[in-house]
């Protein structure tokens, strides 16, 4: 999944769940800006690489 290189997309994998988010969109993935390959997974979006670099970046500030 190209999500998965994006700085805001996260995964986990416990003994009691799994799942995947979007900083962003959360885990809803059915927001108009992400589009899908021809199997309908979600591998990416339309947000601007810039934006989302500066999102990550304000999380991480607020976070650490």
């Amino acid at each position: 999944m190209k999500c998965s290189k994006c700085p805001l997309y996260s995964y986990w994998s416990n003994e009691n769940d799994r799942g995947e988010s979007c900083g962003l969109f959360g885990d809803a993935w059915d927001s108009h800006f992400q589009y899908e390959d021809k199997e309908g997974t979600v591998v990416g979006c339309y947000i601007d690489r810039h934006f989302i670099e500066k999102a990550d970046e304000e999380y991480l500030s607020s976070h650490y």
